[in-house]
Order: structure tokens, then C-alpha cells, then sequence
């Protein structure tokens, strides 16, 4: 009977050996398992960092583009209403953002009567309407040699050479002394 008992004794001893074996090999894989989530959670963990920074600074953005624009659209509205000089610019918008909350739109204020001074001296002055142009048979002005043949320049006289410098600036005497400007082969004679 001790050889029995042994015998289920050695048994059970080899099944909790296995057990233990299994359990144990299980635990192991438990633990790599736990290690493989912790570092993806960490992973993740450092992405959404990532990304609440970037989210972050793609809304800082967007309002930096939005109050750029709407600086643009001012800026084109006073300039549409003729102020182009930076220091009218300047001076209309500062105007403008003491009206406060309830002012109209730059460019409609600007439209509008009743501007500052300081604004109206930006402003382009309205041209006075036109003079009646003179009846075409009405005589040149005397001593106005320009006004006597209706704006065109007098050509300057032919001093028997041709003067270069004349030549670039006036083409009409270039025209006139072409052949005694050029060579043959069309290259600029020397003087």
C-alpha cells in the first residue's frame, strides 16, 4: 500500500508540478502582455500630448488669420477711399476704433459725413470740374513755342553731325540722321 501511495503522492506531486509550470508560463505572458500595453499607452500618451499642442497651435493660427484679415479689409477700405499715405492710415483707424463697438464699417464711416479733421486732411480733395477746352481755331498763346504746334516738341537743329545723345532721347531726330548715326551694317558709328 505505501507503493500506492507513493505512486499518488508522485501524481499529484507531477500535476501540481504542471500546474504550477503553467500557471507560472501563463503569469509570464500576463507580465509581457501588461508591458506591451503600458508602452503603448505610453505611446498614445505622448501623441495626444502632441496633438492637444498642434490643435493648440492650429487655433492660435486661425485667430491670428482672422484678425489679419480683418485688418486687410480695413486697410483696402481706407485705401479704396483714397487715404494711401501710412501715417492717414494709421490716423483713420485709431479714429475709427473710438467710435466704439456700434461704428459702422471703416469704409461706410469714411463714405460718411462728419470725419475728424485729422481723417478729412487724408482724404484726396475733389478735383475742380474741368476747364472748357479752347475752340480749335482760337490762336496759340504767344511765347509758348510748345502750346503753337499743339504739344509737339521742337526738333532739334542738324549741326552737321549727329549728336548720340540727341538721337536717344528725341526719335524723331534719330529718324532724321539715321544714316549719318549708323554704319552700313547698322552698329553705332563712333563719335
Amino acid at each position: 500500500m505505501s507503493d500506492e501511495v507513493d505512486q499518488e503522492e508522485s501524481d499529484a506531486g507531477h500535476r501540481t508540478d504542471k500546474r504550477i509550470k503553467k500557471l507560472t508560463a501563463t503569469n509570464r505572458q500576463s507580465l509581457a502582455r501588461i508591458k506591451e500595453l503600458e508602452d503603448a499607452l505610453a505611446t498614445q500618451a505622448a501623441e495626444r500630448k502632441t496633438y492637444e499642442v498642434l490643435a493648440q497651435s492650429l487655433e492660435e493660427k486661425e485667430a491670428q488669420l482672422s484678425h489679419q484679415r480683418v485688418e486687410h479689409e480695413a486697410e483696402r477700405a481706407i485705401m479704396a477711399r483714397g487715404i494711401t499715405d501710412e501715417e492717414g492710415i494709421q490716423i483713420a483707424r485709431f479714429m475709427h476704433s473710438k467710435l466704439g463697438e456700434d461704428a459702422p464699417p471703416i469704409g461706410d464711416w469714411l463714405s460718411g459725413d462728419g470725419l475728424p479733421k485729422a481723417v478729412s486732411a487724408y482724404l484726396p480733395v475733389a478735383a475742380p470740374p474741368d476747364a472748357p477746352a479752347p475752340p480749335a481755331d482760337a490762336p496759340a498763346p504767344v511765347g509758348n513755342p510748345v502750346a503753337a504746334n499743339n504739344g509737339a516738341q521742337a526738333q532739334p537743329a542738324y549741326s552737321g553731325k549727329a549728336d548720340l545723345k540727341a538721337a536717344a532721347t528725341n526719335l524723331d531726330y534719330y529718324r532724321a540722321n539715321r544714316d549719318q548715326l549708323l554704319t552700313p551694317d547698322g552698329f553705332l558709328k563712333s563719335s
